[in-house]
């Protein structure tokens, strides 16, 4: 994902005018305000350099081998869960299992497109799916309570998100094949409490683009 571009507008000039028979402490005082505004300027231009510098460039690929599970997306626990579990193939070949306690319950397949399969793995690379923890997106989330509590849903259920990547690169930079699995409890209620973190928007929008996919095409065995 490109870097998004970041404008500074700096402070309108000052203009100061100081009679000739200003004391000297009044010189003092005149000189602090112009260095702290001066100093003001130069924080907001350091900031917008460091937001350009700290944005990161991915790009990755993904096997071809229909025997290679590329991405994945299962549930498990939870009174609420009646979610549709998705596996994904290097072929496009897509595997579905809805659960019992839905009218459609029962095993599905369909074969996505390479554009599709792109998609959705450069939703979620480009969300930091392939490379963040458990532990990395509860202690973002965690840091905006006082005294570092996260907040948690004990009628949720815990989706599972795995992602094998062939090549992963970062900045230019060849980090070789890249498998990560992210657990995290009632990703959509976390969206609620959270909804800046880019993870969690990640979890929650692989599922709803994967029931795009599901209902993409009319076909007798997806439901």
């Amino acid at each position: 994902m490109l870097a998004k571009d970041y404008v500074f507008t700096p402070l309108p000039s000052l203009q100061i005018q100081i009679r000739s028979n200003c004391r000297p402490l009044q010189w003092i005082a005149v000189t602090v305000i112009i260095a702290l505004l001066s100093g003001s300027c130069v924080g907001a231009n350091d900031a917008s350099s460091i937001r350009n510098s700290s944005s990161v460039v991915r790009d990755f690929t993904f096997s071809s081998d229909p025997s290679v599970e590329i991405l994945s997306v299962t549930f498990r626990g939870g009174l609420l869960h009646n979610h549709p579990s998705y596996r994904i193939y290097g072929d496009g070949r897509i595997e579905i299992f809805i659960p019992d306690t839905r009218q459609d319950s029962g095993s599905y397949t369909r074969t996505l497109t390479f554009e599709e399969m792109r998609e959705v793995m450069r939703f979620a690379v480009d969300h930091h799916l392939a490379e963040s923890s458990r532990e990395d997106v509860e202690g973002k989330i965690s840091m905006k309570y006082a005294g570092n509590t996260m907040p948690h849903a004990t009628d949720g259920y815990d989706m599972i998100f795995s992602i094998h990547l062939t090549t992963f690169v970062r900045d230019g930079v060849e980090l070789g094949p890249k498998d990560n699995t992210i657990i995290m409890h009632y990703p959509s209620f976390l969206l609620r409490v959270s909804p800046d973190t880019e993870e969690i928007q990640g979890l929650v929008g692989i599922q709803r683009r994967l029931l795009d996919l599901r209902h993409m095409e009319e076909n007798e065995d997806i439901p």
